[in-house]
């Protein structure tokens, strides 16, 4: 497409045909009257550029960088802190509407998602940070994060537990939920901007958590849809996975810190994908619950539906796993990374006591 030069519509209109270009143009021009230059060099300097991709990456970092830069007057801040809080007001409503008795998950989720990402991108990033891997991992992170919400919301709307009830009470496991999955959240946003570009310790960590939520769900799907006893052997096999990525990262880089950092971003993803797969399969297969006899007993035991109850103890149990889960991580992770350095020690020409990383390290 033709460039237009910058700065012929004031930096306030769609100045080009491409919807980055007008995504851009449309930002810029919030911006303070002494800033608008900045906003035209940045809308310049897009029409350089070259594929979709390239355009909507350079687009979205422009427009963060003119959000989080200081305001020269007072009302531009105070439309960006009316939106704010109208989006935090707009996610609470839209929240408590669907699952009252989710009770203050409603308020806290938004409050401290937005709280949480607001602190990191007012953060400036690290020089020479290239963000597109980074970016992946929030993108990542996002989604996972919205699946549980979205999956705790259906839990408690679908399942209704009878008024008065003490067991599993949604008021009660919704708001650590809330806590929990803004700090999962928050974390890994704020490490995936710390990130150098193609951090070795987080490409092997995500590989880790893709293989633990791959086994969890192949356990429960044989657990649940054939009546096999799977899933007390799907734990083996998911803990092995991150000790078998930090092992490998360990023996390339031979620094036991990135045993360490692998075993975070298993935690960060693979905790996810565990209460994902936990609650998913639940709601999946609650007429296998309603008939299976344990069930049946247990829910008799606490005055319930059958499918009531399980989803409710699904529920509470997949939380607190978000808490139990990251302990076991992490220790596999650290156990991987001591084999990894002692197998880095065992090659050919390697002298023990030598620390020297065989290639640059590229992060964590």
């Amino acid at each position: 497409m033709a460039a237009r030069r910058p700065g012929t519509n004031g930096g306030a209109g769609p100045p080009g045909r491409d919807l980055a270009a007008w995504f851009l143009g449309a930002v810029t021009a919030w911006m303070p009257v002494g800033r608008r230059d900045w906003g035209r060099a940045m809308i310049a300097e897009l029409a350089e550029i070259v594929g979709w991709r390239a355009r909507w990456r350079f687009a979205l970092g422009a427009a963060r960088a003119a959000l989080a830069s200081p305001r020269a007057s007072g009302p531009p801040r105070l439309v960006r802190i009316l939106l704010t809080a109208g989006a935090c007001v707009a996610a609470a409503l839209g929240i408590y509407a669907a699952a009252p008795a989710a009770g203050l998950f409603a308020v806290l989720l938004p409050v401290l998602l937005v709280g949480c990402l607001l602190r990191i991108w007012g953060t400036p990033r690290p020089a020479g940070q290239a963000p597109g891997f980074g970016l992946g991992i929030q993108v990542v992170m996002g989604a996972a994060a919205a699946a549980c919400t979205v999956l705790a919301i259906y839990t408690v709307r679908h399942f209704p537990q009878p008024a008065g009830n003490q067991d599993h009470r949604y008021a009660l496991i919704c708001p650590l939920l809330a806590v929990l999955l803004a700090g999962y959240t928050g974390l890994a946003f704020w490490l995936a901007r710390m990130l150098p570009a193609g951090g070795r310790a987080a490409r092997h960590g995500m590989s880790a958590a893709a293989v633990m939520a791959g086994c969890w769900t192949a356990g429960f799907l044989l657990h649940e849809q054939a009546g096999l006893p799977t899933t007390g052997w799907a734990w083996p096999a998911a803990i092995a996975a991150p000790c078998v990525a930090a092992a490998l990262a360990t023996r390339s880089t031979r620094r036991l810190e990135d045993s360490l950092m692998v075993g975070v971003w298993a935690t960060l993803l693979g905790a996810l994908g565990f209460f994902i797969v936990t609650v998913a399969s639940t709601a999946g297969a609650i007429s296998w619950y309603t008939h299976d006899r344990q069930t049946i007993a247990d829910a008799h035991l606490h005055a319930l539906p059958a499918s009531v109850w399980i989803a409710g103890d699904n529920l509470g149990g997949a939380t607190f796993m978000l808490i139990i889960l990251p302990m076991l991580t992490l220790v596999a992770a650290v156990a991987g990374g001591a084999l990894g350095r002692i197998a880095s020690h065992l090659q050919p020409g390697h002298r023990f006591g030598d620390t020297a990383s065989p290639r640059p390290v590229s992060g964590a």
